[in-house]
């Protein structure tokens, strides 16, 4: 389900940067980095954080005003790929996600991870689970996302990825 790609980063950086988006990361667990260029600058951080609802990844092709000029517009202008939504998610402790698929391939940038945050992909009756871990090594791990899984986090600290989405062909 996943592969540790050749497309790598600077853990520091993002760690840096991703400080000014705190407040926001407070309020919500999923900050937009791109949003659809229709979208008001104060919608532009929740613009595409849940599921599509009829749009396309190739939609969310503009950046953010906040992440201009930082080490984020630097990580989305060197992937090898157009990215459509492009988000970081932040897992508290003790939580999970909600089991689903996507349509493209994601690509994780673990910044920040705990021995207890895991991806788990699951069987169509979900009754049984494989468990995956994305180390924070400063790689980008392609994602087949196409296949249903969750997010589960058992540790003790919040973990911290940036999630791109490829865009459809």
């Amino acid at each position: 389900m996943f592969k540790k790609t050749n497309i790598q980063f600077s853990i520091e950086r993002a760690l840096t940067d991703l400080q000014a988006l705190q407040p926001m990361l407070d309020e919500s667990s999923v900050v937009c980095l791109t949003c659809k260029p229709t979208t008001p600058p104060d919608e532009q951080w929740i613009d595409g954080r849940d599921f599509l609802h009829g749009s396309k990844e190739r939609d969310y092709n503009q950046k953010c005003h906040f992440i201009i000029g930082t080490y984020f517009e630097y990580l989305i202008d060197n992937m090898p790929f157009n990215s459509g939504r492009v988000r970081i998610f932040a897992r508290r402790p003790r939580t999970a996600g909600p089991i689903h698929w996507d349509p493209t391939r994601r690509f994780h940038f673990v910044l920040k991870t705990d021995p207890g945050r895991f991806i788990v992909e699951t069987d169509k009756n979900t009754t049984t689970g494989t468990f995956h871990h994305i180390p924070a090594d400063g790689f980008v791990y392609e994602m087949e996302a196409e296949k249903l899984h969750f997010g589960l986090h058992v540790g003790n600290d919040i973990t911290y990825h940036v999630v791109f989405a490829e865009q459809e062909d």
